[in-house]
């Protein structure tokens, strides 16, 4: 068969047409996605200003300049056009739109984010605080704030950020814009530029530096959380946020003196069933995980099984294929972590747990306890029908 010369241009001008008209669709749909913003944990608000409660597990539609924000243990996330995720965090508060004084698709007033990016350059998923925009050129950055010192933090687990560090407040004047790729972090306050533990600002670092800075800031209070959703999402770094050779700033020494195992107390509609127990006994090599963080031989995971007793971790085998087959027998496949947030070492642990569970298709969700009141926790997630594994310290 011949084609003719014309026949060829008019085919061309076809295909141009129908790629300008799927073009405009595909901007018509993500200029339509909607903004919205959903609780994730104990209390949220929203609107303008943010004193809408958000008491249930719906969507709610977020319109430019609204206010989100958070309680001591709120947990909210934000959508945007469909294809961006961000989590924001307890004690935080985030506006859907520019900074006034920087800029940003959205404003981080205080406390911590995490960013998960899945957009086209089309859309506009830039964020800023105060003192800096963000623009991300990858996947997952995590972003935090502390106002009173007028101190930025970016942390990039996955991809690149441009970073325009404000370097006066009052005119909203920006500096030379620096990058930030997988696994480093930065931090940036208004001229003059000052040093935080002894570390440059406006200067990438490597994430064995970020345990200091964050300290120092009051914003590690954020790492169990960001380590959660970073683990979730497959771009938790192998050492973590606390990297190997960097936990003596966390009190390491506390753990040889202080905690000496956990004890897993399993709950939920099918707590005391056997298929329940078997499924996650199977689930993850309990034990050996929390040996090998723990680096000590006495550290032992024991399973509280109410009425019939406390039985050592150690003695139920690793077998995914069995906890597969047993989770398929139960109706749902979450489970909520009740953790002690003053036990680091125990965080760590738990988290180590997420990605066998993640194997086995099951959702995790962490709660935090402080003190004496896991059993509120605990009780509170099992009126609400969840599934739980509360997690104590022997001491």
């Amino acid at each position: 068969m011949q084609v003719s010369l014309g026949q060829m241009e008019a085919g061309m001008k076809n295909l141009t047409r129908w790629t300008l008209i799927l073009a405009t669709l595909w901007l018509f749909v993500v200029g339509c996605a909607s903004d919205v913003v959903s609780r994730v944990d104990a209390r949220v608000w929203y609107g303008q200003p943010a004193n809408t409660e958000i008491t249930d597990d719906q969507s709610k539609p977020l319109s430019p300049g609204d206010g989100v924000r958070t309680d001591v243990n709120g947990q909210a996330r934000i959508q945007i056009k469909g294809c961006s995720s961000i989590y924001l965090y307890q004690q935080s508060g985030l506006q859907a739109s520019a900074c006034a004084r920087s800029g940003g698709g959205t404003c981080l007033i205080n406390g911590m984010s995490a960013h998960n990016h899945q957009c086209s350059q089309e859309v506009d998923v830039s964020s800023g605080t105060d003192t800096a925009i963000i623009r991300p050129l990858g996947t997952w950055y995590a972003l935090g704030y502390q106002p009173e010192p007028e101190v930025t933090l970016i942390v990039v687990l996955d991809g690149k950020v441009e970073v325009d560090p404000v370097i006066d407040i009052a005119t909203g004047s920006t500096g030379r814009t620096f990058d930030l790729g997988t696994e480093e972090f930065a931090f940036t306050m208004p001229d003059p530029p000052r040093p935080i533990a002894g570390l440059p600002p406006r200067t990438p670092l490597p994430l064995t530096d970020l345990p200091a800075v964050a300290r120092d800031l009051g914003l590690d209070i954020y790492f169990p959380q960001l380590e959660f959703q970073a683990s979730v999402d497959g771009v938790l770094p192998a050492g973590g946020l606390i990297p190997a050779g960097n936990q003596d700033d966390f009190d390491e020494d506390e753990f040889d003196e202080g905690p000496q195992g956990l004890i897993l107390r399993l709950g939920g509609p099918d707590g005391d069933s056997p298929t329940f127990r078997e499924a996650y006994f199977a689930a993850a090599p309990w034990q050996d995980i929390a040996s090998e963080i723990s680096g000590n031989p006495e550290y032992q995971v024991l399973f509280d099984l109410g009425r019939q007793g406390v039985e050592p971790a150690a003695q139920f085998e690793y077998n995914p294929d069995r906890a597969s087959a047993m989770l398929g027998r139960l109706n749902y496949r979450t489970i909520t972590l009740i953790v002690p947030v003053e036990d680091e070492l125990a965080m760590q642990i738990v988290e180590s747990y997420i990605p066998y569970l993640l194997e086995l298709d099951i959702d995790p969700a962490l709660n935090f306890y402080e003190g004496s009141n896991g059993e509120e926790v605990a009780a509170k997630n099992l009126e609400s029908g969840n599934a739980i594994i509360w997690v104590q310290t022997i001491e």
